[in-house]
């Protein structure tokens, strides 16, 4: 009789264990990282489909603007009276 109990208990405990890795495992698949869901979005376009589909459209370039100075004159006016800003800008109108 002790011998059965032994071996009943021995299985229930190894029964615990699998079913412990099994549900461990379940959880485990559930979880998809950053990258893997990127890999998937990639896989699922077909061969017929466009990748620039889904970009959203892309602002107009006037050839006309200046973004250089456009982009300077915004971060000085941010930045109006520090050392670097003011330092620059010296150096900007030394070359115009």
């Amino acid at each position: 009789m002790q011998q059965s109990s032994k071996s009943i208990k021995f299985e229930l405990v190894f029964v615990l264990i699998l079913v412990g890795i099994f549900v461990y495992r379940c959880f485990q698949d559930q979880e998809v990282d950053k990258d893997e869901t990127h890999e998937n979005q990639l896989n699922d376009f077909g061969e017929n489909e466009d990748f620039n589909e889904y970009l959203p459209p892309a602002s107009k370039y006037d050839p006309h603007i200046n973004y250089d100075e456009l982009a300077w004159k915004a971060y000085y006016k941010m930045h109006k009276g520090e050392p670097f800003a003011e330092k620059a800008k010296k150096i900007i109108e030394s070359y115009n």
